[in-house]
């Protein structure tokens, strides 16, 4: 917590409903919910019908925004119609929470100009990015959704690394699922040309760790890692994540719960379903 600056907001969480209406099988709501000071964080709310058996809330990020990934057909009507309780949200700099820039640099660089501002009040993005992930898991806490006092935890892109960070500090996140995620810090160090990357800049993090070390604090939980990305945004080949990640592996293997660490890839069009057996 030190090199990202996180600090837990509190006080009440301000729910406002903007929108509800009805889907296949679940409703989805639009709301807005207070992170930390002057903080407001959009999040949509997908609820299967009553009728349904009910499995797992997850909390989930992706780094196209919220509005992206609950489209119909997406990942958040999927998990819905398998049971699944999702609460989609935005965190800092992206999707609704991302500034309008009069320009298009953002495809190619990602949200640099939001780093250097939250840089500039002492906090790397993904510290504010943790805050605003773990105050929705509060919100599912307060909505009486958390199974056991547990959620999981499903990240799409890059903005997946603040979701792996607030897993490593928070057990509420039982197990994550991160797809197109970042590779490694390291592989930024390897790489002299990056795209996207600037919102996953924590100053000084490889003296002290790097993001495989934060998937083998998470053991013995479930951690999917799929389709890993360079810093270019390229995917990385099976075998080469398996290689940067062979000290995670190894904490597995030594508590004995190996087969919880999964590395693999989902083809372009996949299921939820056939790609994450495990949610079904």
């Amino acid at each position: 917590m030190r090199l990202t600056r996180y600090e837990a907001s509190q006080g009440p969480l301000q729910v406002r409903v903007l929108d509800e209406r009805e889907r296949k099988g679940y409703r989805l709501t639009h709301l807005t919910y207070q992170a930390g000071p002057s903080r407001v964080v959009a999040a949509l709310l997908a609820e299967p019908q009553p009728h349904k058996a009910r499995r797992n809330a997850i909390l989930y990020v992706d780094e196209g925004g919220k509005d992206e990934a609950a489209a119909l057909g997406g990942d958040v009507e999927q998990l819905a119609q398998l049971g699944h309780t999702v609460l989609a949200v935005d965190p800092s700099g992206i999707g609704d929470t991302a500034p309008r820039w009069s320009d298009d640099s953002d495809s190619w660089f990602g949200q640099e100009k939001v780093t250097w501002l939250a840089l500039m009040i002492g906090k790397p993005l993904v510290g504010l990015r943790m805050d605003d992930i773990l105050r929705g898991v509060d919100l599912l806490g307060e909505k009486g959704l958390l199974d056991g006092g547990e959620c999981l935890g499903f990240g799409k892109g890059f903005a997946a690394v603040a979701l792996l960070h607030a897993a490593a500090i928070d057990q509420r996140i039982a197990g994550i699922v991160i797809e197109d995620g970042l590779l490694s810090y390291a592989s930024i160090a390897r790489t002299p040309i990056h795209r996207q990357i600037f919102d996953t800049i924590i100053p000084g993090v490889l003296a002290i760790y790097d993001l495989p070390d934060l998937v083998a604090s998470l053991a013995p939980r479930p951690v999917q890692l799929v389709n890993m990305r360079s810093p270019l945004g390229n995917n990385v080949l099976l075998r080469e994540v398996q290689s940067e990640y062979r000290y995670a592996q190894a904490g597995y293997a030594a508590l004995g719960t190996a087969s919880r660490l999964r590395l693999g890839l989902r083809r372009e069009g996949e299921s939820i379903e056939a790609a994450y057996p495990a949610l079904r």
